[in-house]
């Protein structure tokens, strides 16, 4: 069904985009399916839906099945359905108005220091929003799974604490609320995230078995991903820093990779040690023959032009996680820990420190988890668990 054509920012183009779609069609060949496509509003585009009718070893179960699928998703595509965007008419307002409405109500708050905590608050989720690879653009969009995902980007991007993780979840409910309230969204997605115990970390660091069960995987597997592991754990960088970082800031002359103070978490410029490794696999996926304008961490890892969000990173360790059989509280984060440990333990703390870009040496400990460290410098050349 053609889509009518309003003005692009009309509230009336936005609904009826929402409920374009195109008619069902049955597909018979090697396989036996059903296919159509509605308009996803996360994409600005039409998205195909497929279901597969092979389990049906009768023929004629097979028909009726199909022909009852086909009436059944016409006429609710006739009614407005969209299986993508099931949400009343408000939950396809754009977040940027939503942002925009939540922070002029918070003028009602008497105690200044309320109004001041949930604008900061609301800030660094914008942040977080700006850093994500496929940002969301509708207030539907604000589900059950981009709150966990926040919530772990503030334990193990920005390395808060658990209790402040903890206060973060307290406040994402209350602005669920309070788009509930106002019929935004239907209930509230973060009212069930649970809270973490606040005595200590939830993620630790890889044995070193664990690392050459890592290591093994990807050198098989994902080469690129691998070289993402080896900053993770070598540099210490934070996945944030590491999705900002292009092959120009590598000096191999000197053997380090420069950190922008635009992008990092103390906003200062820093120069952290590259270990050999890095640089032999670096050479070996042929990294130095792309332009230094390039991202080293683009899409799929791979150098691009195009800037790929932080979230790629944790997305594709819980995949090898899962595929490893490890346990939850191992994260793509859990590199840096493993790193420090081991670099403390080989070189010293002071180097460790230094290499994590620490101010302070009781920030390193917190990493250590009471393991007797010696030794003098050489970020460079120590070999690790890799």
């Amino acid at each position: 069904m053609a889509k009518k054509i309003f003005a692009p920012e009309s509230l009336k183009n936005k609904i009826n985009n929402a409920i374009g779609f195109k008619w069902p069609k049955v597909h018979r060949g090697k396989k036996i399916f059903v296919d159509f496509s509605v308009f996803n509003p996360a994409r600005n585009g039409m998205q195909r839906i497929k279901k597969h009718f092979d389990n049906f070893t009768n023929k004629k179960d097979r028909e009726k099945a199909i022909a009852h699928y086909v009436a059944t998703i016409t006429q609710r595509l006739l009614d407005g359905w969209n299986p993508l965007a099931e949400c009343g008419n408000k939950g396809l307002t754009t977040i940027d108005l939503i942002f925009e409405k939540y922070e002029t109500s918070l003028s009602q708050y008497s105690r200044k220091k309320t109004e001041s905590n949930y604008k900061s608050r609301l800030h660094i989720l914008k942040k977080y929003i700006s850093e994500m690879g496929v940002a969301p653009r509708y207030v539907y969009q604000l589900d059950l799974v981009f709150f966990i995902s926040f919530l772990d980007w503030l334990l193990e991007d920005r390395e808060v604490g658990a209790r402040t993780r903890n206060n973060y979840k307290g406040w994402c409910t209350s602005f669920c609320n309070w788009l509930v309230e106002r019929g935004y969204l239907e209930e509230n997605p973060a009212s069930e995230i649970p809270k973490i115990r606040e005595d200590g970390k939830t993620r630790r660091g890889l044995t070193r078995p664990e690392l050459k069960m890592l290591f093994s995987h990807l050198e098989k597997h994902d080469k690129f991903y691998l070289l993402a592991c080896y900053f993770e754990y070598f540099t210490m960088i934070r996945p944030t820093e590491l999705s900002h970082l292009r092959i120009s800031d590598i000096n191999i002359k000197n053997q380090c990779v420069y950190v922008s103070g635009e992008f990092s978490k103390n906003r200062r410029d820093g120069a952290v040690a590259l270990n050999k490794k890095i640089i032999l696999l670096m050479v070996e996926l042929n990294l130095f023959t792309y332009s230094g304008d390039c991202y080293i961490f683009g899409k799929n890892f791979k150098p691009s032009v195009e800037r790929c969000g932080p979230d790629q990173f944790n997305k594709k360790f819980a995949k090898i996680r899962k595929a490893l059989k490890f346990t939850d509280d191992l994260q793509f984060y859990s590199l840096k820990d493993s790193g420090i440990r081991d670099l403390a333990n080989e070189k010293g703390i002071v180097t460790a420190r230094d290499q994590a870009r620490h101010t302070d040496i009781s920030t390193t400990n917190k990493y250590l988890q009471g393991r007797e460290v010696t030794g003098p410098s050489g970020a460079k050349e120590f070999d690790g668990g890799f």
